[in-house]
């Protein structure tokens, strides 16, 4: 084994990790907060800040369809820190300025954190070690939501007021998100050896996103559609964590959401990072295929257990946690990477995942719109409950 490419994966992926890692401290610890405040229209003040914040990641996603997949990779580095730099200065002013105008920053927040992941994806695709290096970086999502809501709520517990609470937060993470993006600076492109079983991944002009659809676009169709259902649902349980946990009788403390999350992390984390171990693409894809389908099984039968209440509170969101997560990391960090090597289509993961993620964003805020239509009948664990059974059975079948 290569002694240089293994620190040179090592490198890649702490950097990876830590870099995003810290990002979820710039986006997640104010959903930890209940958001008190007057409502801003039909919808709740923690409605109404959770739609404006996707509503500016939705649009980085749209963006990004262009932007990721054209960006030199020279270039990625210095965009990944001016864009963290632009979210944390975004909480500072949602702290100054009175709601409801104050909203409008959370959507400015999420415009510019909504390009980070297709910037650090790009350090690590195309490599013999892509799935390895990849589960590390969505194993921060995974563990980083819980952790930021578990500082969010510490730093509530400290006495600071519930809007100056996601910039204190964030402040915590400026020095380790530093030291991250500059890893991320100097890690080295791939060499002749990755690009011969991965295949080169150039950037990418408009004919060649055309030519990309015109050749594939009935398998797309069908990826993005799954994306998007369990991009909607995986949202639903992130965003009101707190909301449904309380829904299933389950005390919360700093601590509930890191624990849980990091089991959850590191059982896919071997699941996805055990695909470099099969180096036919063709069937290291249709692995990939088949896993993501048993993860939607085990979300059926955590709801199965949730509605004839033969579990506890803590087990069933740990077996929807894992059947979500199965499918969208396998997106993230296999299908579209050993996609492009089986084809050798002329293309960057940053280019599918940010396809993916703008229809799956979209479908979210859809969902946050009639929100407050659904509540007036139901709690969020009951619209957790039924509207993602629907959607499981759906995207189990597609």
């Amino acid at each position: 084994m290569n002694s240089s490419r293994v620190r040179t994966s090592l490198w890649a992926t702490v950097a990876a990790f830590g870099t995003y890692f810290c990002m979820h401290g710039f986006r997640k610890p104010f959903t930890a907060a209940t958001w008190d405040a007057d409502p801003v229209g039909p919808w709740e003040f923690k409605t109404a800040l959770v739609t404006s914040h996707i509503l500016g990641y939705m649009l980085a996603k749209v963006v990004g369809v262009r932007f990721v997949s054209e960006l030199p990779r020279g270039y990625r580095a210095g965009a990944t820190g001016m864009l963290l730099v632009a979210a944390h200065a975004s909480l500072l002013l949602f702290a100054l300025v009175p709601a409801p105008w104050a909203t409008g920053f959370m959507f400015l927040n999420g415009l510019a954190l909504g390009l980070i992941f297709g910037l650090v994806i790009g350090f690590l695709e195309g490599r013999r070690w892509t799935e390895a290096m990849a589960a590390g970086l969505c194993a921060s999502f995974i563990v980083a939501g819980g952790f930021s809501k578990s500082v969010g709520t510490w730093v509530l517990q400290q006495g600071i007021p519930e809007v100056w609470m996601p910039f204190v937060a964030g402040t915590l993470f400026v020095m380790p998100t530093a030291l991250f993006v500059w890893m991320l600076s100097v890690v080295p492109q791939p060499d002749a050896q990755d690009e011969a079983l991965r295949s080169p991944r150039p950037e990418m002009t408009a004919l060649d996103r055309a030519a990309l659809w015109r050749a594939y676009w009935p398998g797309l169709i069908c990826l993005f559609g799954v994306f998007l259902l369990v991009t909607v649902v995986r949202s639903m349980r992130d965003d009101f964590a707190p909301e449904i946990w309380q829904g299933l009788g389950v005390e919360i403390t700093p601590a509930l959401y890191t624990w849980t999350d990091s089991l959850i992390a590191v059982t896919v984390l071997i699941l996805m990072a055990s695909g470099t171990l099969i180096r036919d693409n063709y069937r290291a894809l249709a692995a990939n295929l088949i896993l993501s389908a048993c993860g939607l099984s085990v979300v059926l039968l955590g709801f199965a257990l949730w509605q004839w209440q033969r579990a506890g509170g803590i087990a069933i969101m740990l077996l929807i946690g894992w059947g979500l997560y199965l499918p969208y990391v396998a997106m993230h960090t296999s299908i579209f990477e050993r996609l492009i090597a089986a084809t050798r289509c002329r293309a960057n993961v940053g280019f599918f995942i940010y396809f993916a993620d703008s229809i799956g964003y979209i479908g979210y805020i859809a969902f946050m719109l009639i929100r407050p239509a659904i509540q007036s009948t139901s709690d969020s664990a009951d619209i957790l409950r039924y509207f993602m059974t629907g959607t499981s059975v759906v995207a189990v079948l597609g």
